[in-house]
């Protein structure tokens, strides 16, 4: 029986050293699996899956083999962070979790540069997060810009060759206003000298690289429509398919922009009795090239149900190219729906109304028209329940924006609260009124 006992602790012991050897290996294999998943479902804006990937990654941490290898458990607070970052997108009507998303994320990504201090990708991310928390809580304010710009700084003295580096930098020089040292065609040559060196990496992390490259070339493609190229924009985006067939936020909001419409003719209404429903402060707008409000008007056309807007401005530099929304609560309770995500970020909306297009001929225009919800644009779908179904002007010498659209497209009582927006094609640049908001009623 002793030896029997002996034996059997031998073989024990043995198959203890086995299962701890095989450890490693296991962990390995679960760290790329939970990765995968994360790439795949981030792609797919699959909050819920991006959720689960994340706590692959926390449960992957609990491992005593993975807190004993720093490299790898940075990399899993990395993506652990990389999750957040992503569902901050998803979430971004949700101020208050987008804001405690984003600062878990910088927690995490924090953590992953003290294990490893030259992981070039967390100072990436956390450059991306800090900028999410300066839009997010105005108490942070410009000290989250000026973390995000440091970020970016230090990951350029590690990789100033890095794809992903010069892919942030782009971002800097496109959508920084030229007051602040932006220059959109410096901008420009930066995403595309950014696609070419993803083309250039090596490819035994291809799935995480092609994630990166169709994401430039996204952002590429929205760069060409900054600059009023929609053919180059729609080649751009269909590269980042190519490389991510499942890439929602391409497929559904950007690909889209490049069709072109026919634009109904707007009716003369210069002598239409329009109510001033706001004013706006002058010069209040983030960039100086774009469109910016001074007072919004609506005018109801009873017989034909038509409910017109007029957005008089301070400027319209470009008549060609540019952008305009209504924000607006149809149930009038702000205890619901998702924030704005511009200046006005305390007003809560469950309809936006969207114009951001360039003008391709008269009465022809490319980009996105039409009216979503809240759960279409968190999907991307700016306008999921109504597409093309807006009547617009831009009119330079006068200096206004005419909307018009069926009433009953936006809502059955005829009674809600608004905002309005103005800026270019590419972004947002100046709400009215700047907070609160304004009561429309029909009857």
């Amino acid at each position: 029986m002793k030896m029997k006992g002996n034996v059997m602790a031998k073989l024990l012991s043995v198959f203890t050293a086995f299962l701890i050897s095989c450890q490693p290996e296991k962990v390995g294999k679960e760290f790329n699996q939970a990765k995968a998943m994360l790439l795949e479902v981030s792609m797919k804006a699959d909050s819920a899956g991006m959720v689960q990937a994340r706590q692959r990654f926390e449960k992957l941490l609990e491992n005593p083999q993975a807190a004993k290898n720093d490299s790898l458990a940075a990399w899993a607070h990395y993506f652990i962070a990389f999750a957040n970052w992503q569902m901050a997108f998803v979430t971004y009507g949700n101020t208050e979790g987008a804001k405690k998303t984003a600062n878990d994320a910088v927690t995490h990504l924090q953590t992953a540069t003290k294990l490893r201090a030259n992981l070039v990708d967390a100072y990436v991310v956390l450059r991306r997060c800090y900028f999410w928390q300066y839009l997010l809580d105005p108490k942070i304010g410009m000290a989250g810009w000026r973390e995000s710009a440091t970020m970016l700084q230090k990951a350029k003295e590690f990789a100033p060759e890095n794809p992903r580096v010069i892919f942030e930098e782009a971002i800097d020089w496109f959508y920084k206003p030229p007051q602040a040292g932006g220059d959109r065609q410096k901008g420009l040559a930066r995403f595309q000298e950014a696609v070419q060196r993803f083309e250039q990496m090596p490819k035994q992390e291809a799935a995480y690289e092609n994630w990166w490259h169709a994401t430039t070339y996204m952002y590429l493609g929205q760069a060409y429509l900054g600059v009023e190229k929609p053919e180059e924009a729609e080649k751009a985006f269909k590269k980042a398919l190519a490389l991510q067939p499942n890439f929602s936020m391409v497929k559904n909001s950007m690909l889209p922009m490049t069709e072109e419409m026919t634009v109904p003719a707007v009716r003369n209404l210069d002598h239409v009795a329009w109510k001033q429903l706001t004013a706006d402060p002058a010069n209040d707008g983030r960039n100086p090239n774009w469109a910016e409000a001074k007072a919004l008007s609506f005018y109801y056309d009873a017989p034909t149900d038509t409910l017109w807007f007029k957005f008089d401005l301070e400027r319209l530099p470009n008549p060609n190219a540019f952008g305009l929304n209504l924000i607006v609560d149809t149930d009038q309770n702000q205890q619901t729906g998702a924030s704005w995500w511009g200046n006005n970020k305390t007003f809560k909306y469950d309809r936006l109304v969207t114009v951001w297009v360039i003008k391709t001929g008269p009465n022809r225009y490319r980009g996105s028209v039409g009216i979503g919800d809240t759960h279409g644009i968190q999907l991307g779908r700016y306008t999921n329940l109504f597409q093309n179904n807006l009547a617009f002007h831009a009119d330079a010498e006068k200096k206004i924006f005419l909307l018009g659209f069926k009433s009953a497209e936006l809502d059955n009582d005829g009674r809600f609260d608004l905002m309005g927006e103005v800026g270019s094609n590419v972004g947002w640049n100046d709400d009215v009124p700047d907070s609160s908001f304004v009561t429309l009623s029909l009857k």
